[in-house]
């Protein structure tokens, strides 16, 4: 996924600080885009999740105390994937257990 964001967005890939933490019953992937917004980087969190699944379901709520983006894909076990943005920067979150993405938000910035 940040391929295809740093891609549509030209911005270059060495410009991005990524984390990519996966194990246990969370994933988490972060990106930071230096001087783009958070409405581009909500904008294409949207288009790439309606380009992976056309049948995706976005929603706007809260979890963890922070304003996310969760998309329900029909295939995916795991639970929503919730995009969390910030400034220029963009968390992605995906757990079967809501009460682990819900802590994993509760300590973002």
């Amino acid at each position: 996924m940040t391929t295809t964001f740093s891609l549509d967005l030209n911005v270059p890939p060495a410009q991005i600080g990524a984390v990519d933490a996966t194990g246990g019953t969370i994933q988490i992937v972060a990106g930071q885009f230096a001087a783009l917004t958070s409405a581009a980087l909500r904008a294409e969190a949207e288009k790439v999740a309606t380009k992976t699944d056309p049948k995706v379901t976005l929603a706007n709520t809260t979890i963890g105390g922070k304003q996310v983006t969760p998309a329900t894909f029909l295939s995916s076990p795991l639970g929503p994937t919730i995009s969390y943005i910030t400034r220029d920067m963009i968390c992605i979150i995906q757990s079967a257990v809501p009460a682990t993405a819900e802590d994993a938000l509760q300590q973002l910035p």
